[in-house]
């Protein structure tokens, strides 16, 4: 009876973990039960030394399995809480109310205390107090982020030097993240397209053209090169982008500055 009651509790256990994908550990406890009776009932039998030994080291390394998968269920449970939790609060966020964006910093608060110091908790909760004018406390939280060199530092920050009017700084924000970030299209746009706004061709060129091997088939990444070039008086370059541009799907609005940018250029042979 003992055998048969510790060999149904593996076997519910297993099935429990591997075949409902559910009850981790309440599938764990009825496989570590299982074994425990099956030890027991090899002791209790007064088997050979020899046999008893060999399922101690069988339960030993049983035991050992399954606290590894206790421990897996148990970061993998946890990871799917706090995804979820983040989830809430993102989409509090999006909708961009004062009431839902005040619950998603109540939120944020209530999970510091299970997340401490978690740049996931720290970016959302500067973006918060951005939406809400807290201007002083969301940069005080996104000095906290720096060191981690998380993208999205970069965005916000340079999201709030743009509010801020500070446009030569949210430019230098976005060249140091496209030193990093090389193949985020974004990036090397926003750094491109503030430094073509600042007057510096050069690094403007250099990022829109990143951006434009990238995202071949971005338009505006094309439409922006072009007018650099143009700017550079090199309009047969000017020209290429812009009629790849053209040949892109395209707001009304751009196909228009496309148009007359186009209408613009000296004629070729001119």
């Amino acid at each position: 009876m003992t055998i048969v009651l510790a060999v149904t509790g593996i076997i519910c256990g297993l099935f429990t973990i591997f075949v409902l994908g559910s009850g981790v550990i309440a599938g764990i406890l009825s496989c570590a039960i299982g074994l425990a009776l099956l030890i027991f009932r090899l002791v209790i039998k007064k088997k050979s030394l020899k046999k008893q030994a060999a399922a101690l080291v069988s339960g030993t390394l049983a035991a050992v399995m399954l606290l590894s998968l206790a421990f897996a269920g148990l970061t993998d449970n946890a990871a799917r809480t706090a995804a979820a939790e983040l989830a809430a609060v993102d989409r509090l966020l999006l909708r961009g109310g004062v009431e839902d964006t005040a619950k998603a910093l109540e939120l944020l608060e209530e999970m510091q205390s299970k997340y401490p110091n978690s740049v996931e908790l720290l970016i959302r909760q500067a973006q918060a107090n951005s939406q809400l004018f807290n201007d002083d406390e969301a940069a005080a939280l996104l000095n906290r982020c720096a060191a981690d060199l998380d993208i999205r530092y970069y965005l916000m920050k340079a999201s709030e030097e743009i509010k801020a009017g500070r446009e030569a700084e949210a430019r230098d924000t976005y060249v140091a993240a496209a030193a990093i970030y090389t193949q985020d299209y974004q990036i090397q746009f926003n750094a491109g397209f503030l430094s073509y706004i600042r007057g510096d061709m050069t690094k403007a060129e250099f990022y829109l053209l990143r951006a434009c091997i990238l995202e071949p088939k971005e338009p505006r990444a094309l439409f922006f090169l072009a007018t650099v070039k143009c700017v550079q008086g090199d309009y047969a370059a000017a020209r290429g982008h812009l009629e790849k541009a053209a040949s892109l799907r395209v707001s009304d609005t751009l196909k228009k500055d496309i148009e007359d940018l186009l209408a613009s250029l000296p004629q070729e042979g001119a």
